[in-house]
């Protein structure tokens, strides 16, 4: 793929969680990975909540959850950037939302994307969180 903009829309619909979930295989294979010095995209708190939001309603799994979370964490060097004044808390979301992946037992309740959600929607903004 050598298309920036072919590649930024893709990287857009994965942040939206806008695709199958089955078809995250053929996502990830186009993330650029370490060799890509170039940001294209930014993960905000907003798309955070959105798939939270998409999770609560169930039309994404758990697994689903933590993979996304893992392969949107995994892209942060490059191309995507996270949230400035924000970058700091995304990261650790990101990191604990990946943990699911790992853990035999799975409890992310959905009391718990609810409570994510508000934390993301009442962090303050961190002068000192520029990525």
């Amino acid at each position: 793929m050598n298309d920036l903009s072919e590649l930024t829309n893709l990287l857009e619909k994965y942040l939206e969680f806008d695709w199958p979930e089955k078809e995250r295989d053929r996502f990830v294979d186009f993330f650029p990975g370490g060799s890509f010095n170039k940001r294209l995209i930014m993960v905000t708190r907003q798309h955070v909540i959105h798939v939270l939001e998409k999770y609560i309603r169930g039309e994404i799994t758990e697994e689903g959850l933590a993979n996304w979370a893992s392969d949107v964490f995994m892209q942060t060097t490059t191309p995507i950037a996270l949230e400035p004044g924000y970058a700091d808390f995304l990261a650790e979301v990101l990191l604990e939302l990946d943990e699911l992946a790992s853990m035999e037992e799975k409890v992310f309740s959905i009391e718990y994307a609810k409570s994510y959600i508000q934390s993301l929607k009442n962090k303050e903004y961190d002068p000192n969180s520029l990525e």
